[in-house]
């Protein structure tokens, strides 16, 4: 991420901003790289989730996916047993340097989630985080919830889930199903320049 390290900033914090709007939400924040998987921030009120900048945020080393995906899902378990839980990954890279947890373990664990009401949402930048998404969620319910971008228009993908997940946060019942397995409404690259 070190090449779109300003656009991913932008793009997180509009997220951030888009989710304020939601004043009961919770907000867990992980960066991960092969120099560790950092939970910033566990399950605070959306209220205080911090804002990234260039000091708190550092893109380092090779993409864990699949060691952070895992850890952060058993890490969530915890501590979200009667919450809607919506998880948004974003990479610019494929899978290259997990050790613990492999391509069959992240598939059971994310469609078991998926079983007990969670979605997931994945933006993928560039042809290898997109790739990321498409591998790590194929056969899974939220395989379109893939989002194509690329590092121009991270904040404006990171600000489109982040009003998606406001509304996701909003509806019941059959509204809250079909957000769960079209999550960014049938826009599936945001590596074009119209909306």
């Amino acid at each position: 991420m070190a090449n779109c390290k300003q656009e991913t900033i932008k793009g997180y914090n509009a997220y951030v901003d888009a989710l304020r709007k939601s004043p009961s939400m919770r907000m867990t924040l992980v960066q991960f790289d092969s120099a560790g998987i950092d939970t910033v921030q566990a399950a605070v009120p959306i209220k205080d989730a911090i804002r990234l900048d260039d000091d708190n945020y550092i893109p380092r080393a090779l993409t864990p996916l699949y060691d952070a995906v895992g850890a952060t899902i058993e890490n969530t378990k915890k501590k979200a047993k009667e919450c809607d839980v919506l998880f948004v990954t974003l990479t610019d890279g494929l899978e290259n340097a997990s050790t613990n947890w492999s391509y069959e373990k992240i598939q059971h664990a994310i469609t078991e989630c998926e079983a007990n009401g969670w979605a997931f949402a994945h933006i993928g930048v560039g042809a290898n985080g997109w790739a990321a998404g498409q591998s790590m969620y194929a056969g899974t319910q939220s395989i379109g919830n893939v989002l194509r971008t690329d590092g121009k228009n991270i904040a404006r993908s990171m600000a489109r889930a982040g009003g998606q997940a406001v509304h996701y946060a909003s509806v019941t019942g059959l509204a809250k199903s079909a957000l769960k397995v079209d999550f960014f409404a049938g826009k599936k690259d945001d590596t074009l320049d119209e909306d």
